[in-house]
């Protein structure tokens, strides 16, 4: 029996540059907290947030990521045919298939690079940059574009007064690429499938699937993100503490050792 050939082996990683987008358009407080029964002073007392910015129907998801891409790869001095992979974190694409990647490419003028989507919701960015790191690191890729983006206005309601003030628009991209130093840490991966129904996208597409369901169930005309904002409050505070903790243990280095602290 033939021997399997090794996997090459890579090097180190780094972020090469940054990219991001943003809506044209500010949302204010003032114009959610009538629907929702709520006030500009209790939203900011609570979350800190005064604003945020929603896509209008001229800016699609796509569009999006597509122009953070070009900013990233034009901050890196590169071209897209310079990228060997791209990953897409994303929770609103409207298409199970093709992935999100796959029309960014192709947007881009590089067809037939490696490209996939991942859904992993809030932390779906930061397992795009540990699997661009991996990859690079194993030999796999040498330069990743990763992109995160939402136009998640688009699945929220905005009577629900647990949601319709928090989420907005928006997309970012890095450029990953080899380096002799490491520029990337150490990542603690993880989740808690014990709280998955704490922030969910309901109904489902099976349950809206028929016209006939679509006009006889309210409400089921199209999935919204729905949360128990107290639950997920206390798990984030709690959680993503322990998970610092354990990034910068894994990393040999204590909280005296930050500059800054990015939640």
């Amino acid at each position: 029996m033939s021997k399997v050939i090794a996997t090459k082996s890579g090097s180190e990683s780094q972020i090469l540059a940054v990219g991001s987008y943003r809506p044209k358009r500010l949302v204010p407080n003032s114009e959610i907290v009538d629907r929702i029964e709520s006030s500009d002073e209790w939203i900011q007392q609570r979350t800190g947030i005064e604003s945020r910015r929603f896509a209008d129907e001229s800016e699609s998801l796509l569009d999006m990521a597509t122009w953070a891409a070009e900013a990233a790869l034009k901050n890196a001095k590169l071209a897209i045919t310079d990228i060997d992979t791209i990953i897409v974190a994303t929770i609103t694409f409207p298409f199970q298939a093709p992935s999100a990647a796959t029309a960014i490419l192709q947007r881009l003028g590089h067809p037939k690079a490696a490209a996939f989507d991942i859904n992993a919701a809030c932390a779906g960015f930061s397992y795009g940059v540990s699997m661009a790191h991996d990859f690079i690191k194993s030999g796999t890729s040498k330069k990743v574009l990763v992109i995160g983006a939402e136009k998640i206005s688009d699945f929220t309601d905005p009577n629900d007064r647990a949601t319709a003030f928090i989420f907005a628009d928006g997309a970012g991209a890095v450029v990953i690429g080899e380096s002799q130093e490491a520029g990337i840490g150490p990542v603690e991966w993880g989740s808690d499938a014990d709280s998955r129904d704490a922030i969910l996208m309901n109904p489902s597409w099976i349950e809206v699937r028929d016209v006939e369901t679509q006009l006889t169930k309210a409400g089921s005309k199209w999935p919204n993100i729905a949360q128990e904002g107290q639950k997920v409050f206390r798990w984030a505070v709690f959680s993503m503490s322990k998970a610092a903790m354990k990034a910068l243990e894994s990393a040999g280095l204590s909280v005296n050792d930050l500059d800054a602290f990015i939640p």
